[in-house]
């Protein structure tokens, strides 16, 4: 009877060790395409007889998403508790319509934040540059500087482009010596 009991809870911790993982495969390819992610179901389905339903992976999805909040808490942190951060951001698709990644990083970590416009809403939504009180790295985009309680620094990869278009677009001389 012994061990019977100890071979069934073996069993039930194998189980659910293998459930974990395949929730822990689904998390890692769920930024999949659509039928990138039917395949990974279909393969769960064929190769494990493990049928997954929507909502295991909504609950899933909630579980992971709970799991990043204080990983998230953690980063920006670390970003409001550094001297110096970098300020960006950059247009891509997203279903099929411009979005806006805003970046704020560190020598030691980056926090990327998705929003639907580029400006100053969705950097105070971001929650970093309204309350940072250091040095902001930024292109000159005068959003940047409507957040008065901290330092600004230019940075010299914008004006090192600038620079480089006026000497090979405009042909002016000063461009080249000041690179």
């Amino acid at each position: 009877m012994w061990r019977r009991k100890n071979a069934l809870i073996v069993e039930k911790i194998a189980e659910q060790h293998f459930l974990n993982m395949l929730k822990d495969l689904y998390n890692m390819a769920r930024e999949f395409k659509p039928w990138q992610l039917i395949l990974l179901l279909n393969i769960f389905k064929d190769v494990y007889d493990v049928a997954i339903s929507p909502g295991t992976c909504v609950t899933s999805d909630e579980k992971f998403f709970k799991k990043l909040e204080a990983f998230e808490n953690t980063l920006k942190a670390h970003l409001l508790a550094t001297q110096v951060l970098h300020f960006d951001e950059t247009g891509i698709r997203c279903e099929k319509k411009l979005a806006w990644v805003h970046v704020a990083s560190s020598p030691r970590a980056t926090l990327y934040t998705l929003h639907a416009k580029r400006g100053q809403q969705a950097m105070d939504e971001a929650n970093i540059l309204p309350h940072f009180k250091g040095i902001a790295i930024h292109d000159h985009w005068f959003p940047y500087f409507s957040y008065k309680q901290m330092l600004h620094g230019l940075c010299n990869a914008h004006h090192w482009r600038k620079l480089t278009f006026m000497h090979e677009e405009k042909q002016e001389e000063w461009a080249k010596q000041m690179k």
